[in-house]
């Protein structure tokens, strides 16, 4: 025989022996699961109430004037009624009558079960009366979360407008002569961690084109937003 064969032979029989080997190796797949549990954005209105809370007697009354007032042009149509915002202040003094009061609530007004609006009523109101509206909202969610912007009556109220213009006036007939103000205080722009609140104060006032035996609603509501994904945040 061949002796070159001879040799040939056992080095073949040892690659099919390896072959075999690895064809015969045991196999196993490895699978990794990931749990996201997310969290929740949830901020509310957990207190609200206003200077005068109780009929009379027992407060007091006020009588104020705005030192600018809107034009037509400054108006615009929200659904909620006719609202301009332009700059100014108030002036005004406190008085010794016991005429008029107003009482504050919220609602929950996208059905997630947190009070994100809030409502004042005015009882026997009259031209010049101004009350105290104050409320806190806290973020109740575990994210944290700014307050970007307000609505009140329907229009939308960032930081800067409201730093720039302060006065909302709101006009129920689109007559170009309202009939309540509102000056804003802000609560905007500031990172609500889990627990947090924040409280603001603003004025109400009736104003001179407000008719007797007349109703008018006034209503903020509040929107927040995931603090990365705010207008105010800042990376």
């Amino acid at each position: 025989m061949n002796p070159k064969k001879l040799i040939i032979l056992p080095i073949f029989l040892v690659l099919i022996s390896s072959i075999s080997i690895a064809f015969a190796m045991w196999s196993e797949t490895l699978k990794v699961n990931v749990t996201v549990n997310t969290g929740e954005v949830d901020a509310e209105i957990v207190r609200i109430y206003t200077g005068d809370e109780v009929p009379p007697p027992g407060i007091k009354d006020y009588n104020g004037t705005p030192d600018t007032w809107p034009t037509c042009e400054n108006f615009s149509y929200t659904g909620e009624g006719w609202v301009a915002v332009i700059s100014g202040d108030l002036y005004w003094v406190q008085l010794d009558k016991d005429c008029a009061w107003a009482t504050a609530w919220t609602v929950d007004s996208d059905g997630d079960g947190d009070n994100d609006t809030a409502y004042v009523k005015i009882h026997n109101g009259y031209p010049g009366y101004m009350v105290w509206f104050s409320l806190e909202v806290d973020n109740v969610g575990t994210i944290p979360i700014f307050i970007d912007y307000y609505v009140v009556n329907g229009t939308i109220l960032t930081k800067d407008e409201i730093e720039t213009n302060d006065l909302v006036f709101l006009d129920a007939d689109g007559d170009c002569k309202p009939e309540v103000l509102i000056q804003l205080y802000n609560l905007l722009g500031v990172q609500m961690d889990p627990g947090d609140g924040l409280e603001s104060s603003w004025r109400i006032i009736v104003l001179q084109p407000a008719s007797e035996n007349s109703e008018y609603v006034i209503s903020v509501k509040l929107v927040a937003v995931q603090w990365n994904e705010s207008i105010y945040y800042e990376e």
